[in-house]
């Protein structure tokens, strides 16, 4: 069985640099900072709501035990749903098929939007989605995971 994680961690972290980023339709999304502790308390950070990660492993390299991590940058809208123009990868695998799986899992990512004042609002976020085989020994990056 494959193993995709999409990070909890990914959600707790905004994006941060104070980017602009800007949709396809010209619509410029407010500049992200990242969360801190207030915010995850307020409830100002996306939550991810899927059980199941939405991502689908490339036979040929999951074949081939190839790893890799991917960071995305999405934009969770008030409705909690991903605004698939808006994402993007910001940290590449290094394989052009697991970016391309990341970025095509992430339409299927459900949210509990962020609430500023007891309302929901939208938030930019970078979101990391890990391609792990289970017989794969572990990337150098993966002290915080812990392998069962």
């Amino acid at each position: 069985m494959a193993c995709v994680t999409a990070s909890a961690a990914a959600c707790l972290g905004a994006c941060g640099g104070g980017e602009h980023a800007v949709l396809r339709d010209g619509t410029a999304l407010p500049p992200a900072r990242l969360a801190n502790a207030a915010d995850l308390a307020e409830g100002t950070v996306p939550r991810m709501l899927n059980v199941e990660p939405p991502f689908r492993y490339p036979t040929e390299l999951y074949a081939r035990k190839v790893q890799g991590d991917v960071t995305l940058r999405l934009h969770v809208d008030s409705t909690g749903r991903v605004r698939p123009e808006s994402t993007s990868v910001i940290a590449s695998s290094g394989y052009a098929a697991l970016d391309s799986a990341a970025v095509r899992g992430a339409a299927a990512l459900r949210f509990a939007p962020a609430v500023r004042d007891g309302r929901p609002v939208g938030r930019s976020i970078r979101f990391p989605v890990l391609f792990r085989h289970p017989t794969a020994p572990p990337l150098p990056t993966d002290t915080s995971l812990k392998r069962f």
